[in-house]
């Protein structure tokens, strides 16, 4: 973390499980017909490249509807909060013919008076592994309900680029010498250049831009949405087991205990889970 002093929180684990219903939506059905939301970008954004885009979509209701059904879907991939929480993320890989999306009920998380949805979204470009297709950078939300379609991705949404949110793999300098290498980059957060307050209450910053769509108009989007049809994955607290390797004389009792990393010090600890287990690690400022 670049300039800062921070600790190293909990990690975040994903498994494949189903959510609560209070979260995830029936199935959906295939989209016959082209969405009636527009697919959407940032204006500075090249369509293809390495880029991670922030949108936001701020709103006000008089009550909280039963259901506020979403479908959701990005290329490359996205998560998507409802007034800061967490509400999903996606989507499932395909191809272009087979682009699928995500269906959330986004009532739960809804209040009277003021709301904002935020969606992270990005595409490693070159970067990406092997197995994600891609076509050019965009994101899509639509809602099923039409008297809810001012959420709809559009006009209306804003849009950032996130400078300090990306990626980085070594392979890439031997990729020209004739090596080969299918696995996705290591993500790189820089504290200094992130926009931490992106996702909330209310927009700041001189950053945000009107979105724009990501398709000529005229133009046929060249995704072809279907439904996921996989159960959603789970995303819940984990413990994160013990250190086994360190270079700072007080981790050893990390995580009981928090680590302080001074600024600009570089640092590795190594965690064992025990178990096989894909985790995000959740960093905090102080």
């Amino acid at each position: 973390m670049s300039g800062r002093t921070g600790k190293v929180g909990p990690a975040f684990a994903v498994v494949s499980a189903i959510l609560s219903a209070s979260s995830v939506a029936p199935a959906a059905t295939k989209l016959d017909e082209p969405p009636k939301a527009v697919w959407v970008t940032h204006p500075d954004a090249a369509p293809k490249g390495a880029v991670t885009l922030e949108f936001r979509r701020d709103f006000d209701l008089a009550s909280v509807p039963a259901h506020a059904l979403v479908k959701v879907s990005a290329d490359n991939r996205f998560v998507l909060y409802v007034n800061g929480s967490r509400v999903g993320a996606g989507p499932a890989r395909g191809d272009p013919t087979h682009w699928r999306y995500e269906t959330y009920d986004l009532s739960p998380y809804l209040r009277a008076g003021h709301n904002h949805l935020g969606a992270l979204v990005w595409n490693w470009g070159g970067l990406a592994p092997m197995a994600q297709m891609t076509v050019q950078t965009g994101f899509l939300l639509e809602a099923e309900d039409s008297r809810q379609a001012f959420l709809d991705s559009g006009p209306d949404w804003r849009v950032e680029i996130d400078h300090g949110f990306g990626a980085t793999s070594p392979f890439m300098k031997l990729m020209k010498y004739g090596w080969y290498y299918a696995a996705g980059p290591s993500e790189t957060i820089d504290a200094v250049k992130r926009d931490w307050s992106w996702n909330d209450e209310r927009e700041a910053g001189s950053s945000w831009a009107n979105a724009v769509p990501a398709v000529a108009a005229g133009s046929e989007a060249p995704w072809h949405l279907i439904p996921d049809s996989l159960p959603p994955m789970r995303f819940a607290p984990s413990e994160v087991g013990r250190v086994v390797r360190a270079d700072l004389p007080n981790a050893s009792e990390f995580p009981s205990r928090p680590v302080t990393i001074g600024a600009h010090r570089k640092t590795r600890i190594l965690l064992d889970h025990g178990t096989v287990f894909s985790a995000f690690p959740k960093l905090r400022n102080i």
